[in-house]
């Protein structure tokens, strides 16, 4: 029983209408009553004519106008619509003519003085409180009342006040959000978004910061895959070839077989700049060179020291630890002859001999330091999907979680006026990353792989930017997209009358099967249909804004909000 009573569109509509009527219209009548007034002033007024309107009002507005005891001690403002009404219909010397049909009429509709539209108001307030059955006013008989009442108040305001205070503050009852606290409600669900977008972009950070403190500890020799996604022919194996630093042929290269693995993999050093990088890849055989002499120079010096050692103790007794015997050499003679013998070792030759760049080489040689199986050089393995639709099938099985994925996609399509080749490329990114999202996952790893997308041809765009032509599409699709959500707030299949209205509207551009044998039938669908028919099109609702706009008022400002949001992203 209680849903009875809920709140809705109609009651909306009564509340709406109510609010001018008892307070608009009241403070208008009082408006209109001050510059009619003569100078004495209301009180002296009622006394002078108080034999003509004593009879006039009631006993309730006689104890207000001719209290008991005194006079009226009052204001315009205390007073309510009715006696107002009967003070301007019946005082004398204000200057305001009857109507051509009398007081208390239905004035002629090509009467359009100021008591006829005074009588207009009265009739409008009389139906509305008076006689309606319920709380509740359906969209087309509030439309047509608004318009009239507006109608009828600026009329007024034009011929008595010379202003447009009270149309102005009708038509922000119109739009106006009636619950304050919904309001807050409403923005409050609107802020939710932002605060768990801050929230995420936090541990985001804190993700960043732990990443980068954990590549300054000694870790294993890492290993990353890079995996290269895209359409059919958006320049994947181009790009992997850039990488590579290897030639591409005048044409292109050939198509991808399902899926390539590189067996060449890159070495790169982490927490390193791109020069840096380029340097160590040039450097690397230096290294392997230097590793190989400080070998070479560890393995001479423990053949010398061995050499030493059966010098002085040939028969292996050990007792070369007790001094030289009378049988015996001195050792040191010996070590003197068995340099003498053996060729000079780089690092003793005379440093005065060498220029700076070799001292420089030397001491690289005799520096024991983190050399190419440094734990912080990682290993890049380089994954090359095929993008045809043929292997489709296929691709979802031998994608992993341990990688990173280059999303590869064509910038030249968004800068072809077909909106087909557009939409083909918003639909691919779309689908790799479905892909992505459903099969590269690990039960045991937190998250998703990252994926990384990269534009492509962008030799054959125009100067005007394709990333922003890019960012715009998707701009643009979205504030269609709200449009046709904020549409369905207002007019929807189970709001039998606006509904049945908006689809009869719309027969001259659908078929009846477009908009009467639609299984769960909707906006969305109603649009998308209008869309394929060419009746609307992005940035383009005139036909559509004017079919609304018959239906309700509110709904053709959702169009309204989307064409001007639409001018900041489309031509």
């Amino acid at each position: 029983m209680a849903s009875k009573y809920h709140f809705n569109r109609e009651t909306t509509n009564f509340a709406r209408l109510s609010r001018v009527i008892i307070d608009v219209y009241r403070d208008l009548l009082i408006s209109v009553l001050k510059v009619k007034l003569s100078p004495q002033g209301l009180t002296a007024i009622l006394q002078n004519q108080g034999d003509h309107l004593y009879k006039i009002f009631e006993q309730r507005q006689r104890q207000i106008l001719y209290p008991s005891g005194g006079v009226f001690s009052c204001t315009l403002e205390d007073l309510d619509f009715t006696i107002l009404y009967k003070l301007l219909r019946n005082l004398r010397g204000i200057n305001i003519p009857p109507p051509k049909c009398g007081w208390g009429r239905t004035p002629d509709p090509a009467d359009r003085s100021v008591s006829a539209n005074i009588e207009r108001l009265r009739a409008h307030r009389y139906a509305t409180i008076g006689h309606q059955p319920t709380a509740s006013m359906s969209d087309p008989e509030f439309n047509n009342r608004w318009s009239l009442i507006r109608q009828s108040v600026l009329e007024i305001e034009k011929a008595v006040l010379f202003g447009d205070t009270y149309v102005t503050a009708m038509d922000a009852l119109l739009t106006m959000d009636i619950d304050p606290d919904a309001v807050k409600r409403y923005i409050q669900v609107q802020e939710l978004p932002m605060k768990t977008q801050k929230a995420e972009s936090e541990v985001n950070a804190r993700k960043k910061n732990n990443y980068k403190e954990s590549m300054k500890e000694e870790a294993e020799t890492q290993n990353i895959n890079l995996t290269l996604i895209d359409h059919a022919r958006a320049g994947k194996t181009c790009l992997m070839r850039q990488l590579l630093r290897k030639p591409i042929k005048i044409g292109g290269t050939d198509r991808t077989n399902l899926a390539e693995l590189l067996t060449k993999r890159l070495r790169y050093k982490l927490g390193t700049s791109a020069k840096e990088r380029e340097r160590l890849e040039k450097g690397k055989e230096a290294e392997l060179c230097r590793l190989r002499l400080r070998r070479l120079r560890k393995r001479r010096e423990d053949t010398k020291m061995t050499l030493i050692y059966q010098r002085n103790d040939p028969l292996g007794t050990g007792s070369s630890d007790m001094g030289p015997t009378e049988n015996e050499t001195d050792t040191s003679d010996s070590s003197e002859e068995l340099e003498e013998e053996s060729p000079p070792f780089m690092g003793e030759i005379n440093a005065s001999q060498m220029a700076d760049d070799q001292i420089k080489a030397i001491e690289d040689i005799h520096k024991e330091e983190k050399s190419i199986d440094d734990s912080s050089v990682a290993y890049v393995t380089l994954f090359d999907f095929g993008g045809d639709n043929v292997f489709r099938n296929c691709q979802h099985c031998i994608m992993s979680a341990n990688s990173i994925y280059l999303l590869v996609f064509d910038v030249s399509l968004f800068d072809n006026e077909s909106e087909s080749e557009q939409d083909y490329v918003i639909d691919e990114i779309d689908f790799w990353m479905n892909l992505v999202a459903t099969y590269a996952k690990d039960e045991s790893t937190k998250g998703k792989p990252p994926i990384i997308l990269i534009g492509s041809h962008m030799d054959e765009v125009e100067k005007v930017s394709p990333v922003e032509k890019f960012t715009d599409m998707i701009k643009v699709k979205e504030i269609h997209a709200d449009m046709v959500t904020g549409l369905h707030c207002w007019i929807y299949p189970t709001s039998t009358n606006r509904w049945e209205t908006f689809q009869t509207q719309l027969e001259p551009f659908l078929a009846d099967a477009e908009l009467y044998d639609v299984p769960d039938n909707s906006m969305a669908k109603i649009c998308k249909t209008l869309m394929s028919k060419e009746v609307i099109d992005y940035g383009e609702y005139s036909t559509l804004r004017e079919i609304v706009n018959r239906i309700h008022v509110k709904a053709a400002g959702v169009i309204d909000k989307a064409m001007v949001d639409l001018l900041n992203y489309w031509p």
